[in-house]
């Protein structure tokens, strides 16, 4: 969003890049990455089965969901037969507060995020103050980095991480109006 982009910023954007890459590379190997994913298949993954199982879950409590902390308890009547363990959690942040909290309680927490990331990208565009645009790229990042994380995961069903996220969505409303 900036109006003039220096040539510097090009250069320390594209270095990182390319540095972040090599570095990678070293450490985990690029080949062995890439190998990984050309084994995985989805078909073999037990978590789409449990999305899937909860969906169902979900099917039968649209509006109002089943409740806090309810899905470890009521998952093993929605599970398909291939799915051996307990979980306790969905392992997609999506699933699990579709189940828990329904139509109703998504709605109101996606609103509160879509305002934030929004409150972010507004501050990013608007603000002069290198600042509050460098606290409005962040938050912009860490909020798009978690709803990027939640689809895989069940990270904000870690405390640490839920307070971590909500410090974040904070950022965003101090970067546009802070003084």
């Amino acid at each position: 969003f900036a109006r003039h982009v220096t040539r510097g910023t090009v250069i320390l954007l594209a270095s990182l890049v390319i540095i972040d890459l090599f570095i990678l590379g070293a450490w985990f190997g690029i080949d062995k990455v890439a190998e990984r994913l050309e084994q995985t298949r989805v078909a073999a993954e037990d978590r789409v089965d449990v999305t899937r199982g909860g969906i169902g879950m979900w099917r039968d409590h649209v509006l109002t969901g089943t409740g806090a902390g309810s899905f470890y308890a009521g998952f093993p009547r929605y599970r398909d037969a291939g799915v051996g363990g307990l979980y306790h959690h969905a392992h997609n942040d999506y699933v699990q507060f579709l189940v828990e909290y329904g139509a109703i309680g998504v709605a109101l927490l996606g609103a509160l995020v879509l305002l934030s990331l929004g409150a972010a990208v507004v501050a990013l565009r608007r603000r002069r103050d290198p600042l509050m645009r460098g606290l409005a790229f962040a938050a912009t990042m860490g909020i798009v980095a978690m709803l990027i994380h939640s689809s895989v995961e069940f990270n904000l069903q870690i405390s640490a991480s839920a307070a971590t996220f909500m410090v974040i969505l904070a950022l965003a409303w101090i970067a546009l109006g802070l003084e």
